[in-house]
């Protein structure tokens, strides 16, 4: 019985010392937090936005940009129906920056569709989307030519469904990569395969800035991205965003910068 009375007693002398544990939490993720804020200074601009905002950036900087583009999925049955994005992160854990795609509607599957009107058990065939952005970041000294996907479902809240790690070896060779997707959280084993294309051009910021105005770059937080058909080949002659037309190739075939950002197939 004496146990018993002292139990809430017990919780209040607890009370304490559970408040000065997560103080102590939360004091030192800031200080982790400030120590890589500092450190980021130290290097000078990271990203894109931040390289073409810096005024200590003069226009005849020279700037390496590398181009990821996410482009058709292959995904299990499970996820058909569901709205995804997927998040592209360049650079290794802690000192990584990120993209998001727009978000893509998973289509139903045909003969599961018609399976439902018979009787018969849905398919299990893979479904197929294009995610058909490209994601732009700044190639830095400190940033690891580390690249991950990871996909969400869509909305404020998503849970993420599944990861992807991306075998880059340079990234001064274009590459493209059917990347397989293992399912996290209430998604469990194999769930697809994505294509990845990496592609890499050097020019200047003010350079840069052209291109990205003329194939209607979308601004995010810490990179830019573009939204084109995955269809698209060399020699091909665009209009985007109603601006001047672009024509995706260069003196003797070779891929002109607009054609990178905009994930063009090579």
């Amino acid at each position: 019985i004496n146990r018993v009375f002292a139990w809430p007693h017990l919780v209040a002398a607890m009370e304490p010392v559970s408040i000065l544990v997560a103080s102590g939490t939360v004091a030192l993720l800031v200080a982790n937090r400030l120590e890589k804020l500092e450190r980021r200074a130290l290097w000078g601009p990271t990203t894109i936005p931040d390289f073409i905002a810096s005024c200590d950036v003069g226009d005849s900087a020279p700037a390496e940009v590398v181009a990821i583009s996410i482009r058709c999925a292959s995904l299990a049955p499970a996820l058909a129906g569901k709205r995804l994005r997927a998040q592209v992160k360049y650079g290794r854990c802690g000192d990584s920056v990120r993209c998001d795609s727009d978000q893509v509607v998973v289509p139903s599957s045909s003969r599961a569709v018609g399976a439902r009107f018979v009787g018969r058990k849905p398919s299990a065939e893979p479904v197929s989307v294009d995610f058909g952005t490209t994601c732009l970041f700044l190639m830095h000294n400190n940033i690891q030519p580390q690249i991950r996907l990871r996909l969400f479902e869509a909305g404020p809240l998503g849970r993420a469904v599944a990861n992807a790690d991306i075998p880059v070896t340079s990234l001064l060779d274009s590459v493209e990569l059917q990347v397989p997707l293992e399912g996290v959280g209430g998604y469990i084993g194999h769930l697809g395969t994505v294509s990845i294309a990496v592609q890499s051009f050097c020019t200047q910021k003010a350079g840069l800035k052209d291109c990205l105005r003329a194939v209607g770059a979308c601004q995010q937080k810490q990179a830019f991205s573009t939204t084109a058909a995955s269809g698209l080949e060399l020699g091909t002659v665009v209009g985007v965003g109603g601006l001047n037309e672009v024509r995706l190739a260069a003196e003797g075939g070779a891929a002109c910068p607009e054609a990178v950002l905009l994930g063009v197939r090579l």
